[in-house]
């Protein structure tokens, strides 16, 4: 990360001419102004530099099939929200946030802000973070407590890849007292970093075996007792069968002991090479740290264009081409399974109905193929109607769609009743939207699935499954263990 510094120390003086004029702002308005500075870089793998990004927040995200990645360092600005707008209020503070930050590029002054469609070609600095399951403030004695529930940070140092392209910006704050030799300072002031880790991430999906390696001594406790689990099955089916809702998504967690820190590096190299089509991200403060391999898109947003998907029903993949084939045969075939994600589908189309109209797709589901897993999953796409264009962000329709029916239940006020006062497990940001933003209110927000909360030996894994009728206990049990497997193997190098 030192190669941003070298460049800014290199255009010192040029950047006194946009100080200036950002610290002019800040006296005319009488309020304080943000200075982002864009400057191109080479392409580079980020996960070394977030695992060597200092202390406090810090932002990691990861599409390995699209070559996408982005990385954020520091906290200049946090946006919290609360409570059933929280969303929209969220929407409503970036856009004042934007209105008041100003963007100079090494190569081109920017008179403003001017993103594309693609990420990577965005003048100004994103914002990443994400948000709570649900909308309520945390328990003092939560887990998640670290985190909050829910925030979006302006980065002081923010980086994209896209395949070949790459470009960082630094931003810092101004206020209506400082002086233009204050900004350039501050501009070309390293951010703490953690220097010693940079070797190279690598993980392979089946590590050899070396028996004179002693590792870690690793102890896993379910959060209830298998019976316990099965029982709750059984009561969302009674609810189901008396007219209370159609679906509930039951979910548990693993908590995980070692006598060593966990390799959080290994741990997330691995993510990103057992599950290249997922989204690997992670998301820290102080040692506190939620990581997710999702393979689930939320939504997404760019120039108008709304991208989503129905994910609902799982299968095992099968130890052998034929039981691959069988597995996947009846997962199509499932009337359970359809049912389950026909229940997701048609509740992404309601949701967006407003903002989009309809909601283009295949008639048919198709297979998403994970390790271990596979689903029914339906992409579906639309655009922004016209009259909505210039007053609708990627944050309004993350609002119109959490929870969907994938992570909570159909009708959703009433299953979210049903877990909060049945599933006894503090979700925080399990199942929450995870992703970044853009000044245009352009960008994408993930539903953080297969996820972990860890802290130095400690660590908590959730999952959960989808309960309809039809349903059977046992095999809803089977699934959440399926699931579960998908973080817990690479985590202890089982």
């Amino acid at each position: 990360m030192n190669e941003l510094f070298e460049i800014l120390h290199a255009r010192r003086e040029a950047l006194r001419s946009p100080a200036a004029r950002t610290v002019a702002r800040a006296k005319a308005s009488g309020r304080r102004q943000w200075l982002s500075v864009r400057v191109a870089t080479s392409a580079r793998d980020l996960l070394s530099d977030f695992m060597g990004a200092g202390t406090g927040d810090a932002f990691y995200w990861q599409e390995p099939n699209r070559g996408v990645s982005l990385l954020g360092v520091g906290r200049l600005v946090t946006i919290e929200a609360l409570g059933s707008k929280r969303f929209g209020d969220a929407s409503a503070s970036v856009k004042e946030l934007y209105r008041d930050l100003q963007v100079f590029d090494c190569d081109e002054v920017v008179d403003e802000i001017v993103v594309g469609a693609d990420c990577a070609d965005a003048r100004g600095p994103l914002l990443l973070g994400g948000f709570a399951f649900y909308d309520k403030p945390l328990d003092e004695e939560s887990e998640w407590r670290a985190l909050g529930a829910g925030r979006l940070i302006l980065p002081e140092v923010g980086v994209v890849v896209r395949d070949d392209a790459a470009f960082m910006t630094r931003t810092c704050t101004v206020l209506p007292s400082d002086t233009v030799e204050d900004i350039v300072d501050r501009l070309c002031a390293a951010v703490e970093t953690n220097e010693a880790t940079n070797s190279k991430v690598s993980c392979a999906a089946e590590p050899p075996y070396d028996d004179n390696v002693r590792g870690p001594e690793i102890q896993v406790q379910a959060d209830r007792p298998h019976d316990r689990y099965l029982g709750q099955v059984k009561a969302a089916l009674e609810a189901i069968d008396a007219g209370m809702f159609e679906k509930v998504v039951l979910a548990r967690s693993l908590e995980v002991r070692a006598d060593e820190d966990f390799d959080l590096m290994s741990f997330l190299g691995c993510l990103r090479e057992i599950y290249p089509s997922c989204t690997t991200l992670a998301v820290r403060e102080d040692d506190t740290w939620f990581i997710s391999a999702t393979p689930e898109r939320l939504v997404s947003l760019h120039d108008g264009e709304v991208s989503t998907a129905a994910v609902a029903g799982s299968a095992p993949r099968g130890r052998s081409h034929d039981e691959e084939a069988q597995h996947s045969a009846l997962l199509l075939e499932s009337e359970k399974e359809r049912l389950e994600h026909e229940v997701v589908k048609q509740s992404i189309c309601e949701a967006l109905s407003e903002a989009c109209g309809s909601l283009k797709g295949p008639d048919q589901p198709r297979l998403l193929k994970l390790e271990g897993i596979q689903h029914l999953e339906t992409p579906l796409r639309g655009s922004l109607l016209d009259k909505w264009r210039d007053e609708l962000g990627v944050l309004d329709l993350v609002g119109a769609l959490h929870p969907t029916p994938a992570v909570g239940g159909a009708p959703s006020a009433t299953a979210l009743n049903w877990l909060e006062q049945n599933e006894a497990l503090d979700r925080g940001w399990y199942a929450g939207p995870v992703g970044y933003l853009d000044a245009n209110g352009d960008g994408e927000f993930r539903v953080a699935l297969r996820s972990a909360l860890l802290c130095g030996s400690h660590a908590r894994l959730f999952a959960g499954a989808g309960i309809v009728a039809g349903s059977e206990p046992e095999r809803e049990l089977a699934e959440t263990r399926l699931k579960l497997r998908a973080l817990l193997a690479p985590l202890t190098e089982i």
